[in-house]
């Protein structure tokens, strides 16, 4: 919504152009990318530098190395860079330096070198969204993240850059006899739980449940919720929150 009137405003000013790339925009699914898009729609168009451009560009690493794209699209299309120099009006140097990643090219360049290889925008810009798509790992060690309900309850999170993420996975630990504090979510939250050691007492709303090693729990946070663990024996469980 809020990239959506975003463009609207923007769109007021600069009907006559900015209108037909919208459609390129939204190819993208995420609203990160997307404003990359728009970032680099305004930029490309209103004639900054090259070096500015380049900068900007690659300041996520490899996100926008939009030459190796073309470079990989035109080998596809069997046509070397004279051929499609000829087809899309784009002056072989030009073509060459971006390829090389020297330069980003401006829209109009794209447009041309696009139709030229019977490729879309989208396929030029595609690796922007695909190397921005995260693969996060985090090791045992590097989990200082933690949240301390009492001296006998401790909840560390299993990802880091938690404000992005779509989930929240927690390892809730529980020594014996621990018991988490009466929790109750906003509407429209549910957890999951899965007891990997020792056994807890999940008390949902009005009703209990005695889970062991390997049981799990599914339930709508949105209810009163305390975990217990009633065992001299330490228990830990991880808790699965969605929406984070």
């Amino acid at each position: 919504m809020v990239l959506r009137i975003l463009i609207r405003k923007i769109s007021r000013r600069f009907y006559g152009w900015f209108l037909p790339k919208f459609e390129v925009i939204q190819n993208f699914d995420c609203f990160y990318n997307r404003v990359i898009c728009i970032l680099f729609v305004l930029l490309t168009e209103f004639d900054f530098s090259q070096k500015m451009l380049y900068n900007i560009c690659h300041q996520g690493g490899d996100m926008m190395k939009i030459g190796e794209k073309l470079h990989n699209i035109r080998k596809e299309k069997n046509m070397t860079l004279e051929d499609l120099s000829k087809k899309s009006g784009v002056a072989l140097a030009t073509l060459s330096r971006m390829e090389n990643n020297r330069m980003i090219g401006t829209l109009d360049a794209h447009n041309r070198i696009c139709k030229a290889l019977s490729a879309s925008l989208a396929d030029l810009y595609r690796e922007i969204e695909d190397a921005s798509k995260t693969v996060e790992t985090v090791s045992e060690v590097a989990r200082i993240d933690h949240f301390v309900h009492s001296k006998k309850v401790k909840y560390e999170l299993l990802v880091a850059k938690t404000p992005d993420k779509k989930i929240l996975p927690l390892m809730i630990k529980l020594a014996g006899g621990g018991k988490t504090r009466e929790e109750r979510n906003k509407t429209g939250t549910e957890k999951f739980l899965y007891v990997m050691t020792g056994s807890v007492n999940a008390v949902i709303g009005h009703k209990q449940y005695s889970l062991c090693q390997g049981d799990s729990l599914y339930f709508d946070a949105s209810l009163s919720h305390v975990f217990h663990n009633r065992m001299k024996s330490d228990a830990k469980v991880i808790c699965i929150i969605s929406p984070a």
